[in-house]
């Protein structure tokens, strides 16, 4: 039985010097540690091997890893993209759509440059709030024009989503679904498997 840990980060930077620090986040020593620990323990896989694995019911590598930021900080350019690319690993930046090209955040260049350096691009909805705490129709709103607004700009085909504080209902995994969407992440804790819904 293929197993899938994922790790989830949000702002990693040089605390020291942070132009926010109102903003936590971890500081860029201590993830350059972590992700030295996970190459040498981890194989490190994409959201698009995991739903291939899924589709095709084929293992993943043993003690596989996805890594996966939310947000879209500016940071994930600056800071995560160099040490990534350094050491060949590859993760998932969930971007809130109408962040892009503000302060503190990615820019429209920035965003589909790292697509093009391998990082993959999926949705954290047009503005991060919850969508358990708004009727559907807004949620469907939120997830589509995130999807659509990326789409347009130049951003490759988005079909992966976080959920915003992590939070989820069944009726939001089949809205999913119907605006074609391929998987999801939350914040629930625990192992994943083949056999765990990719929504």
């Amino acid at each position: 039985m293929s197993k899938l840990y994922i790790s989830m980060y949000h702002y990693v930077r040089d605390l020291k010097h942070s132009r926010y620090p109102e903003i936590k986040g971890l500081d860029v020593s201590l993830f350059r540690q972590q992700i030295e620990f996970m190459k040498e323990h981890f194989s490190i896989v994409t959201m698009e091997q995991v739903i291939d694995a899924v589709e095709r019911k084929v293992a993943l590598p043993e003690n596989a890893l996805l890594l996966t930021f939310d947000d879209g900080y500016e940071s994930n350019y600056t800071e995560l993209l160099p040490i990534l690319e350094a050491r060949g690993m590859k993760a998932t930046v969930f971007m809130v759509a109408n962040s892009i090209g503000r302060e503190k955040y990615l820019s429209w260049e920035q965003l589909k440059d790292m697509q093009h350096r391998g990082i993959e691009i999926g949705s954290h909805t047009a503005n991060h709030l919850p969508l358990t705490e708004m009727d559907m129709e807004t949620a469907r709103n939120e997830v589509k024009l995130s999807k659509l607004l990326m789409e347009w700009n130049g951003v490759d085909t988005i079909y992966t989503l976080s959920y915003p504080n992590g939070k989820y209902t069944t009726e939001l995994r089949d809205m999913l679904k119907e605006e074609e969407y391929l998987a999801a992440v939350t914040g629930d804790a625990g192992l994943n498997t083949l056999d765990t819904d990719t929504y």
